[in-house]
């Protein structure tokens, strides 16, 4: 998974373009803003991060959705995302699958890890 940080799309049309566009797969992650201090946010960005690095070879793209931003709130809202944070791994512009985060950081990275390479 290459270490490809997606530039954020606060709309529907930019985010729709980028999940189409970017990498093999794409990892969106819906979080709160930093100002909230929503530890599980920045915790489940951890998690995304470390399984990014583990397989650099194979190509991710990874967008994180700024709740904060009220065109990133749209994005959700379209997508039916109700609780933060939570991940949509899209391939093909297509949705495969959301995860939302035990807390537990064995078991989180076990379901990225997991997801990744099942989708690939």
């Amino acid at each position: 998974m290459a270490d490809e940080e997606v530039a954020p799309a606060c709309s529907w049309a930019e985010t729709e373009k980028t999940i189409k566009e970017a990498g093999n797969m794409v990892l969106a992650l819906f979080a709160t803003a930093a100002e909230a201090k929503c530890e599980a946010c920045e915790y489940y960005d951890w998690v995304m991060t470390a399984v990014q690095e583990e397989s650099p070879e194979e190509p991710l793209g990874a967008l994180t959705l700024d709740l904060a931003d009220p065109g990133c709130q749209e994005v959700a809202d379209k997508l039916g995302v109700t609780e933060y944070p939570t991940v949509i791994a899209f391939k093909g512009g297509k949705e495969l699958k959301r995860l939302l985060p035990s807390l537990k950081p064995e078991e989180d990275l076990e379901a990225l890890r997991s997801l990744c390479h099942e989708v690939q």
